[in-house]
């Protein structure tokens, strides 16, 4: 036939009917045909049948056969009208009633009973009953029915009058079983006959229809295949009984209706979550994924190809990396506790190794000090002790710092020198984490801590921020601890006095503060001077860059700073918890031996500077 037709000379035309749900079929089927079809062919959308068009398709064949409809023709018309499974809902009703009625054995009229008709249930008791004769013939693939049947119903959760809900073909034939198998299940319901031609012994028994409707958005030539059932009668109740219960239509779709009215609750928020998911842009779709608790209850819920389908491979996805993420920072923390333990450190240091396995440093805090220029050294009247200054400390001299520099505000942590070591102990340096004799890390200034030690961090300050970090020098870290005063401590009494001892200003032996003379405080816990520095009065000797002489008008800049190399004792500033006041003032100086560090020895940092 498609050669007769591709045949210019072959004046050949055909007309061929063909069911809207059997598409597919002529598609697959019967190719050639269907290119033709769909080149020079036409196709003729047949509309829904009305009511005088379904009383001519019930009166019309009667009148043929000889067949009285009367009692039966306005039943189900009325029944029927408006369904788009009408005509084969009707068939299915009249081959039923044939073959129940009572043949006359003279070849008389035959008369279709309405009486029948009406005690059977109408066009819905009728399809009820040869539904059920029709699961039973599925044998094995009976709960693969229903199961495809139930999607086809929007449940109401009272029970009272459930509604079709139509769904892709596609998705049909995946909740069927997928494949030919699912396809033929589909097909079997649909009221197509068997691969051997037959229709199993059940006529033209249909419970679902397949129809063709527009594509949202698209031509009018666009359409998308739909499931649907037959009927809404078969998931209607007739009416209740004395005891207030429901006598549907079709018992066994209800029943099963009603043993799994939870799955489809959870089917509608699946299809809600789905429809609200695909309205959201970029990163904003993974918000509102579904969590492993509704993946474990939308399980079996989607089919393949469809909008649920693709939510829950994403949701599957993203709480997959969620999962693993967890899992890795659960190994992470529970390595970094048992490091923790091994290395001496507090618990809290569990969470901040991750912190630097992922490169983050902890650096010091510092302050820009302004350029400026002061009197070093003891002079009398500021920094003299009982009317005379110290033999170290004079004769004083001028000091310009023709630079501003940067130097931290506090003297530097535990966090941020542990933060140094490791680092250096993953380039397999052999190094320790200094004790903290029992007092606390964190935000304590580091102690036990040599000169070459506070030298190496600074070094290392200096290539990981880009800059030039060192100790400063005795006249940075004095011009610094004066704030631009002329008092004798770094932090001037808020009387103006130069007395710290008992007020709470600093932490030294009898300077009136809570760690005096037993252990470090916390960085901070004392006012700044007008630089905005804490702490160059007391809590911990800093160690600074030069080699401990006398005052005999000696360099203080870069002659000085060339000499660090050298073995001599190296220079203290700053006094500390465990020293008096008099130790703490800005002029006084103390020396120790560059590779000792002790447990009021600590350090800051200058990055920068130039002396003259």
């Amino acid at each position: 036939m498609a050669a007769a037709l591709a045949d210019a000379d072959c004046p050949l035309f055909v007309i061929s009917t063909v069911r809207a749900d059997f598409l597919d079929r002529f598609e697959s089927d019967l190719p050639r045909l269907n290119a033709l079809r769909r080149s020079p062919g036409r196709s003729w959308p047949l509309s829904q049948l009305d009511e005088a068009g379904l009383r001519e398709v019930i009166e019309g064949p009667a009148r043929l056969a000889d067949i009285d409809v009367s009692e039966v023709k306005e039943l189900m018309v009325a029944q029927a009208c408006d369904e788009p499974g009408a005509l084969p809902l009707v068939e299915n009703a009249l081959d039923w009633l044939w073959d129940k009625c009572e043949k006359d054995p003279r070849g008389g009229k035959v008369r279709l009973s309405g009486q029948l008709f009406s005690t059977q249930g109408g066009l819905a008791g009728i399809l009820s009953q040869n539904a059920d004769d029709l699961l039973k013939s599925l044998g094995k693939a009976r709960e693969q029915a229903l199961k495809l049947l139930f999607p086809l119903v929007k449940i109401d959760a009272e029970g009272r009058r459930h509604a079709r809900r139509h769904i892709p073909l596609a998705e049909a034939v995946e909740i069927a079983g997928g494949g030919a198998r699912g396809r033929d299940l589909v097909n079997r319901l649909a009221g197509q006959r068997g691969a051997s031609g037959d229709a199993k012994g059940h006529g033209p028994l249909r419970l679902i229809t397949v129809t063709e409707e527009p594509v949202a958005g698209n031509t009018a030539q666009d359409k998308a295949r739909w499931v649907n059932l037959i009927h809404e009668m078969l998931i209607h109740s007739k009416n209740t009984s004395a005891e207030g219960k429901p006598q549907p239509y079709w018992p066994t779709l209800w029943q099963y209706i009603e043993q799994n009215k939870a799955q489809a609750a959870r089917r509608e928020h699946l299809e809600l979550l789905a429809r609200q998911w695909k309205e959201r842009k970029g990163l904003a779709r993974l918000f509102g994924l579904a969590g492993w608790w509704d993946l474990v209850s939308f399980r079996g819920l989607a089919a393949r190809g469809s909008l649920e389908r693709s939510y829950l491979r994403w949701s599957m996805g993203w709480m997959s990396a969620i999962t693993l993420g967890i899992v890795l920072l659960i190994g992470i923390v529970d390595e970094s506790a048992w490091w923790a333990q091994q290395n001496g450190l507090p618990p809290g240091y569990t969470f901040i190794k991750p912190l630097w396995m992922l490169g983050y440093v902890h650096e010091p805090r510092m302050v820009e000090i302004p350029h400026g220029s002061f009197t070093m050294g003891c002079v009398a009247g500021r920094d003299d002790v009982d009317g005379r200054c110290p033999g170290d400390e004079i004769p004083s001299r001028p000091v310009t710092i023709s630079q501003s520099f940067t130097m931290g505000k506090y003297e530097v942590t535990f966090l941020e020198y542990d933060s140094y070591v490791w680092h250096k102990k993953q380039g397999k340096a052999n190094m320790e984490y200094p004790k903290d004799e029992s007092w606390g890390r964190f935000n304590r200034p580091v102690i036990n801590v040599s000169w070459q030690d506070a030298k190496a961090y600074a070094q290392w300050l200096g290539e990981e921020t880009g800059r030039t970090c060192r100790l400063p020098s005795e006249a940075e870290w004095e011009y610094a601890a004066r704030g631009g005063t002329e008092k004798k401590y770094g932090v001037p009494a808020p009387d103006g006095s130069d007395a710290i001892e008992g007020k709470g200003l600093a932490n030294c032996r009898d300077c009136g503060s809570a760690w005096d003379g037993e252990k470090t405080a916390p960085a901070g816990s004392f006012p700044a001077n007008r630089f905005g520095l804490h702490d160059l009065s007391g809590n911990v000797w800093e160690w600074v860059e030069d080699t401990y002489q006398k005052y005999p008008g000696v360099p203080t800049g870069a002659e000085v700073l060339a000499s660090e190399e050298s073995r001599f004792t190296r220079v203290l500033r700053g006094g500390s918890w465990f020293f008096n006041p008099v130790i703490a003032r800005a002029a006084a100086r103390y020396y120790y031996n560059p590779v000792n560090g002790y447990s009021y020895i600590g350090f800051r940092v200058l990055c920068s500077s130039s002396i003259e």
